[in-house]
């Protein structure tokens, strides 16, 4: 089973980038749940495996194109308004940094560990776990001055790696 303080990290990085990035300054969790085996995704996933003393997944879904684009917006200070290369690869960068800052993090607690490439996932569609996962989901309120709401979710799925104990 996971621990608190393997989780903590990937989700309040999230949360402190997407304000950072001047995305949203109002995070309102909505619900949260135990993912087992097999979940329907939000529609966009951005994904990162994580390796050493620890194993498993961090996750970044959201329902809306335009959330990418706000969040490439903000880490590149120029506008955009549609999906595209850029902002494909923004949306991973972003997912990038939450993961490194994260085990900046776990590494100060004494776990070693190593994040793969990011990796998207578009479409309606079922994921499949190793082991299982939290799912948070997030209300984030005047997006980017507009007063629009987007909802993204963060799945976070870190065990320890017994192979390495």
């Amino acid at each position: 089973m996971f621990k608190v303080e393997n989780v903590n990290p990937f989700v309040d990085q999230t949360i402190s980038k997407l304000k950072d990035f001047g995305v949203a300054q109002e995070i309102e969790k909505k619900e949260m749940w135990l993912l087992e085996k097999n979940f329907e995704t939000f529609g966009r996933q951005v994904g990162i495996g994580i390796t050493g003393d620890l194993k498993g997944t961090y996750m970044f879904e959201f329902k809306e194109s335009a959330l990418a684009c706000e969040i490439a917006s903000g880490m590149a200070g120029m506008e955009f308004d549609e999906w595209d290369e850029f902002v494909l690869s923004a949306i991973k960068e972003f997912v990038n940094i939450v993961s490194g800052n994260a085990l900046i993090t776990l590494q100060s607690n004494g776990k070693d560990c190593n994040i793969s490439t990011p990796t998207i996932r578009e479409g309606k569609f079922t994921t499949t776990l190793s082991d299982p996962a939290l799912r948070i989901v997030y209300k984030l309120k005047n997006v980017y001055d507009t007063g629009k709401s987007a909802e993204i979710a963060v799945i976070v799925g870190v065990v320890d790696n017994i192979c390495n104990v």
